[in-house]
């Protein structure tokens, strides 16, 4: 038999997420979910969270995280998901939080990102990243990337014409 409270544990688990779920939502959305279209994330490591692993008897040793996540709405600045990066900013990351915003934002078909040219090639190839077509680098940083990156606006005329009025700074 599993013992009450590892069940109690995994309910407690899976509530939690049901509940984040539900606030972002209905409490915390776009104003208008429907007309958010475009998406820019970023990683955040200045704004750290610490956590205690310290063991009874044991001298405390706090450690802290790599950072946020965070996917916003680049017309209303609102952050529309959030996830804290355990470990440094990586694709897994990505991958998760912009499932959260998407949950939220169905009618999302651009995506911009300062390290889209590397995950757009994994990334395009997963189903429920099929609506997005667009996988632009923030513009800040497309000028770093050279004349052969099609992910930079700089190179593509279809992506400065999907970006002429996205503020993705």
């Amino acid at each position: 038999p599993v013992p009450t409270l590892l069940i109690f544990l995994f309910t407690l688990q899976d509530n939690l997420a049901k509940y984040k779920v539900y606030v972002h939502k209905h409490d915390y959305p776009p104003e208008r979910p429907d007309l958010v279209k475009e998406l820019v994330g970023d990683g955040h490591q200045k704004i750290m969270m610490k956590w205690d692993t310290a063991t009874k008897g044991k001298k405390k040793a706090a450690k802290k995280t790599n950072g946020w996540f965070a996917i916003m709405d680049p017309k209303t600045s609102r952050i529309i998901a959030l996830e804290p990066q355990i470990d440094p900013e990586n694709h897994e990351v990505v991958d998760k939080t912009l499932s959260k915003a998407l949950e939220t934002c169905e009618g999302v078909d651009c995506f911009a990102y300062d390290r889209n040219c590397k995950y757009y090639k994994r990334a395009h190839l997963k189903a429920e990243f099929k609506n997005i077509k667009y996988w632009p680098l923030v513009k800040l940083h497309a000028h770093s990337h050279n004349q052969h990156c099609h992910n930079s606006h700089l190179n593509s005329p279809r992506l400065k014409r999907r970006l002429k009025n996205v503020n993705t700074m």
